[in-house]
């Protein structure tokens, strides 16, 4: 059982194709086409993880909000376990992508901050409560306040107490709350505005140290953009670079990278291959337009090769 933890975000891509220029301002007119829905954020997550049917229990707050009945009705596809708490103010962020003649020329978010009360937040902490030892969690952290901070702590907490082997990619704001985790992938950006240094693969191992010791965590792990990815295991560093594809959009890819990652320790795969089959299906993942949730055979093509 994998036990999953984020922020859902709903996608939406309205296709066009720009018919002239607008006489009221020197810009397009775009002429509308077709609109397409998918999860987004920790969803997206979701959606990766019952791809390779694997056993998920996705816990998350919801409310009567319209954006919750359209996040709703995508996650039905799947066929493993979703726990629902609910919020009497959690709203789905909503991220709209315009894409004209097959490039992306804008980006329109609609989002409501919230607040997760006291006790919303203790109907999280007794469903944690109930994490087996051993077990795997993972937490996908977009900061659109479904994880409040004291879920970080009691996690951190809790990952000792039951050798729970925890793996997160953080948002920068909330980065400092993960401590004692098993697995951390911020990417280069994120962990470089929190360490407050520029990494580069000429640098990497020192922000892999800092990660490990500020952090307490045990696999320290970079993702790199274009140049793979970077970690520390048993004191020893690594470098595992992309393998070179057309990339069409990278939204979502850190999804596919921890989802696979997960899927892979949950496969009894050790680290070391783990990441490395995590790199590969992230860089499928970049060939396509929006999130995108490799299927099982494309998983086990890669597994199969370590």
């Amino acid at each position: 059982m994998i036990t999953l933890l984020g922020d859902p975000v709903l996608d939406v891509y309205t296709f066009t194709t720009a018919i002239k220029i607008s006489q009221e301002a020197p810009i397009p007119v775009l002429l509308f086409e077709s609109y397409q829905k998918k999860l987004g954020g920790a969803a997206n997550v979701f959606k990766n993880l019952t791809n390779l049917n694997l056993d998920v229990s996705y816990a998350l707050f919801h409310s009567n909000h319209d954006s919750f009945s359209e996040l709703q009705a995508l996650l039905k596809s799947t066929e493993n376990s979703l726990f629902y708490m609910n919020s009497l103010n959690a709203s789905v962020p909503v991220k709209e992508r315009i894409i004209c003649d097959n490039q992306q020329v804008a980006r329109l978010d609609r989002e409501s901050k919230f607040v997760i009360t006291e006790s919303e937040t203790h109907t999280l902490l007794q469903y944690l409560d109930n994490l087996p030892f051993n077990s795997i969690v993972l937490i996908s952290d977009y900061n659109k306040s479904f994880i409040p901070r004291d879920v970080f702590i009691y996690l951190s907490d809790l990952a000792q107490e039951r050798n729970l082997r925890i793996l997160c990619d953080p948002h920068p704001e909330n980065l400092h709350c993960c401590k004692n985790f098993y697995i951390l992938t911020p990417n280069v950006a994120e962990i470089s505005k929190f360490l407050g240094l520029e990494v580069t693969l000429q640098n990497y191992t020192k922000a892999l140290d800092d990660l490990e010791s500020l952090l307490h965590i045990k696999i320290p792990c970079i993702t790199m953009g274009k140049d793979g990815v970077v970690c520390k295991i048993s004191n020893e560093y690594f470098h595992f670079p992309t393998k070179a594809v057309e990339v069409f959009d990278v939204t979502g890819a850190g999804d596919t990278f921890i989802s696979s990652l997960a899927a892979s320790l949950s496969l009894e795969m050790t680290i070391l291959n783990s990441i490395q089959i995590a790199n590969e299906m992230a860089s499928l993942s970049v060939t396509h337009l929006g999130t995108y949730a490799p299927t099982i055979s494309e998983f086990y093509s890669v597994k199969n090769s370590y």
